[in-house]
């Protein structure tokens, strides 16, 4: 999400917007929380729709289930101590 939308680009409007303004400070504070509320948003609805893709039946598992079967097999598998 942040690598679509470009963090100098978003810069350097701000800096054209305060050079015609000359409030410097209240524009980049101005662009970095947009910047903030947009890429938050996006990672919210993004997070949001590949969860309700792992609740689908067919969907791959999700990663509670996966950490949990990982967990069994690591606590039944036999540690194997190498010979120096």
């Amino acid at each position: 999400m942040a690598s679509v939308i470009g963090c100098l680009e978003l810069i350097k409007a701000a800096n054209n917007i305060s050079s015609f303004t000359l409030q410097v400070l209240e524009t980049l504070i101005a662009a970095a929380t947009g910047y903030l509320v947009i890429v938050s948003v996006g990672q919210y609805y993004l997070d949001h729709g590949f969860d309700r893709q792992d609740r689908r039946p067919g969907g791959r598992p999700n990663a509670r289930a996966l950490r949990r079967k990982i967990a069994a097999n690591l606590s039944r598998a036999h540690l194997v101590r190498s010979t120096p």
